[in-house]
């Protein structure tokens, strides 16, 4: 049993012994001198795996050659243009009127309703586009939104005036917190 155990570790060794060989002697292994993996029974039957020859009676062993790997190579990196805004209109104010920075809601429907000012109207092709955690959930003419079902925690309600190309204009952002009973 014990020339069994014996025999599994040095198997175990020889198959890292392998494959290290396979990596690190990637030179030619017709001449034993150069690097290879030999093998050597003594005379108990023990079987020995070494990178040097221990004795004249020492059998090299022809490893296969390891698996290489050729990275695929990246397209060069070419930063984008940034995005042109149109500024050709700018509005004299625009503000999240509600809710209010750092405010706090208690509401088990998870419901909040936000309002946005400005001035002076909205222009032509101009729209207002609403965010809920940086997410777009309504676009359109309207001056408010009401989200629902959201989520207990702290949120961020951002509300921007875009063009027609989707260029941003103004924005205005405000962070909020909903709280929501628990039983």
């Amino acid at each position: 049993m014990h020339r069994d155990v014996r025999n599994s570790i040095v198997g175990a060794i020889l198959g890292v012994s392998v494959a290290l060989s396979g990596l690190s002697f990637a030179q030619d292994d017709s001449s034993p001198s150069k690097g290879g993996v030999y093998k050597q029974v003594d005379p108990e039957g023990n079987v020995t795996y070494t990178d040097k020859p221990p004795s004249a009676d020492a059998k090299a062993i022809k490893v296969p050659k390891g698996t290489e790997y050729q990275a695929p190579k990246l397209p060069e990196f070419t930063p984008s243009a940034p995005k042109q805004t149109s500024r050709n209109f700018q509005y004299d104010s625009f503000e999240l009127t509600s809710p209010k920075n750092d405010e706090t809601f208690w509401d088990n429907t998870g419901n909040v309703t936000a309002t946005v000012s400005f001035e002076p109207f909205l222009q032509s092709g101009h729209s207002i586009e609403f965010l809920l955690d940086g997410v777009s959930v309504a676009k359109g003419t309207a001056t408010s939104h009401q989200f629902v079902n959201i989520d207990r925690g702290t949120h961020q309600i951002t509300a921007r005036i875009v063009n027609d190309k989707d260029e941003e204009i103004e924005s205005a952002s405000v962070t909020f917190h909903l709280k929501r009973h628990h039983i």
